[in-house]
């Protein structure tokens, strides 16, 4: 029987013989905050997506201690992902290099009814995967600083052809040069401490209705209300080598997920994909800080 680590090796070697596609510069990030809503019946789910430059040093001093991981640069970029769905409540806080996204480090705070902390810091070839967790005797309510479980992975994963956070697949959809796009791009995700590939096309222009905040520079808030044109782009998780179903989780979205961008102003105003259990829903834009 092959052991897990062992499979993981044989799609490590797969995988080395896949060119990652060369990842252009941010050219300009569209926005700095986005808030999103989705209702399904009487269910109500809700995301929001920061982005902020920080400087070298103050990332570097959050990074966990990792042999030959990737160190922060002076253009280090940190997004803050925040989303909350039938009473649980989910904050990853990213770290990636703004010249070619590629991952540092992320973690990951869940609250509410079900309680873990989980870390990934890249390197060349390997991701370490920590999972933090309270022991049963622990108050609800204690800080996750003090929880004491505690379990480390080194997950082999070929790094060197840049891994990207699922997060900031908003940043090479929007941000990046839209020549880049003419033809669909693979790019490789890391999710449930295994390397996922997933393919990005961008489809058709539609016509889409939309009601939101928008907040630009010092001006006050203004409200964008009525029909505009949206640019759809589909991300698709690929098959893995080994034959498993390829994944990627996005704002709690599971699976394809179809993006639709403001052909103008290039920010998201609607993700559509499948929230488990409930089934296929609309996320919409509901402000935006640009």
């Amino acid at each position: 029987m092959v052991s897990r680590r062992g499979l993981q090796l044989a799609c490590l070697l797969v995988y080395s013989s896949v060119a990652a596609s060369e990842i252009p510069n941010f050219e300009q990030i569209p926005f700095s905050k986005l808030d999103f809503k989705a209702k399904k019946l009487m269910l109500t789910a809700t995301a929001s997506l920061e982005v902020s430059t920080v400087p070298q040093d103050e990332a570097q001093a959050v990074m966990v201690p990792f042999e030959g991981a990737f160190e922060p640069a002076e253009e280090t970029l940190r997004l803050d992902v925040r989303s909350g769905f039938l009473g649980r409540d989910s904050l990853s806080q990213v770290w990636l290099l703004s010249s070619e996204a590629r991952a540092l480090q992320r973690i990951q705070l869940e609250t509410g009814k079900r309680r873990r902390k989980k870390i990934y810091r890249f390197a060349p070839n390997e991701v370490l995967a920590r999972r933090i967790t309270p022991t049963d005797d622990q108050p609800k309510e204690q800080e996750p600083e003090r929880w004491k479980n505690r379990w480390d992975e080194r997950v082999p994963a070929m790094t060197q052809n840049v891994v990207i956070e699922p997060s900031a697949l908003f940043l090479l959809v929007t941000s990046t040069p839209d020549s880049w796009l003419d033809e669909p791009r693979v790019v490789h995700t890391f999710s449930d401490n295994e390397l996922h590939r997933v393919r990005i096309t961008r489809q058709d222009t539609v016509e889409l209705r939309t009601r939101f905040e928008d907040r630009q520079g010092d001006q006050g808030p203004r409200t964008v209300e009525g029909r505009r044109l949206a640019v759809l782009y589909k991300l698709e998780p690929l098959p893995r080598p080994d034959g498993s179903e390829g994944k990627m989780q996005l704002l709690g979205l599971e699976g394809a997920i179809e993006l639709f961008v403001d052909a103008e102003t290039r920010l998201p105003l609607q993700i559509s994909g499948r929230i488990p259990p409930v089934g296929q829903v609309q996320i919409r834009l509901q402000s935006a800080v640009r």
